[in-house]
């Protein structure tokens, strides 16, 4: 007899560490995607792929917030396409312009940071540079590989990376600027 998955319930390690954060009402949303079957045996995905906007997220600043929400639209498309099967000229065109955005939302906080004088712009400034070279290294990964599992795991961590980049560089300077 074939045990029922539930919605989350796929039981890897990475699900549960993401299931212990997501115990805090405030924080975003974001495990890894599972897939299980209804007690008709259907497949039945789920859209824990997808970053899910909030007030958490927010830095306070209508322009860069709008350019976060913008941004984490782009990660969304990406793994949306994956996720779907969609072609890999698809994929990569989608990749390309979450890149492009990403460069131009990187020059724009920067410039709004050094207007408001923020003492670690520079540093900033540095982990934007890391953060295009990491998602530059992921889109050559994507590229070198036909349509996988492992495109599925790239688009993951590119989530990863968004998140953590909102959650832990771009939270030091909202108190700095709501001041």
């Amino acid at each position: 007899m074939t045990r029922p998955v539930l919605p989350g319930s796929a039981g890897t390690k990475l699900d549960i560490a993401q299931d212990r954060r997501s115990q805090n009402p405030h924080h975003p949303k974001f495990s890894i995607a599972s897939m299980g079957r209804n007690q008709g045996g259907q497949a039945v995905a789920q859209r824990e792929w997808e970053i899910e906007w909030s007030d958490f997220l927010s830095v306070g600043i209508p322009e860069i917030d709008d350019e976060h929400r913008r941004f984490i639209s782009r990660v969304n498309d990406v793994n949306r396409a994956i996720v779907e099967l969609e072609d890999k000229a698809t994929v990569e065109r989608l990749l390309d312009l979450m890149l492009m955005e990403a460069t131009g939302h990187f020059r724009n906080e920067v410039r709004l940071l050094q207007s408001r004088q923020y003492p670690h712009t520079a540093d900033h400034a540095r982990k934007h540079e890391q953060l295009s070279e990491q998602f530059s290294c992921l889109i050559e990964e994507f590229r070198k590989v036909n349509l996988s599992y492992v495109w599925a795991l790239k688009g993951l961590r590119l989530k990863q990376l968004l998140v953590e980049h909102l959650l832990q560089e771009d939270m030091k300077f909202k108190e700095y600027l709501a001041g």
